[in-house]
């Protein structure tokens, strides 16, 4: 009985062996094709020019009816109540630089107000019948530049440091 076991699963371990697998096991492509991603490690607040230039190259046959990017802050708070719609029109007041060249940018401002730490940016493509498909996610921590401003002796506290000066001297004569 032992025998016909050992026999019945070498059987079935060599007949599973034997199965050619050179099919696609899943045919269905995908829509878009990103190149690359504007990547950031670290973004500083700039006051002069707050502007920050997203992008994302997208590398495939299909053009795509819009791309656009949602920008969330630490928390998982979304920024942009409205999705950010990148262009390919070559308009550099925009940030795209040239037009058609399936590289999709747009400048956005970065503000002080916004709190230090990672952020996320998800970039999105939809295609003429409406349907989006998630193309990238960018992470990249932000310093809105309050951590780096130098302390501020108020009047009050300059009023006490003096009071407090006077008097040691005072007692010293």
């Amino acid at each position: 009985m032992k025998k016909i076991a050992a026999g019945v699963l070498i059987l079935l371990l060599f007949s599973g062996c034997e199965k050619e697998f050179n099919t696609v096991v899943d045919p269905l492509s995908a829509k878009f094709s990103v190149q690359s991603v504007a990547r950031f490690d670290t973004l500083r607040f700039n006051p002069v020019d707050s502007l920050v230039r997203y992008q994302i190259h997208i590398a495939s046959n299909t053009t795509p009816s819009s791309v656009y990017m949602n920008l969330f802050s630490p928390g998982d708070q979304k920024v942009n109540s409205t999705p950010y719609f990148l262009v390919d029109n070559g308009n550099l007041a925009l940030g795209d630089e040239v037009a058609n060249d399936k590289v999709y940018s747009l400048k956005v401002p970065m503000s002080s107000g916004y709190i230090s730490g990672e952020y996320r940016s998800e970039y999105y493509a939809s295609d003429n019948s409406g349907e989006s498909y998630r193309l990238a996610v960018s992470k990249f921590v932000y310093d809105n530049g309050a951590a780096n401003q130098e302390p501020v002796i108020s009047d009050l506290v300059a009023l006490i440091l003096l009071l407090l000066w006077t008097r040691r001297y005072s007692e010293l004569l």
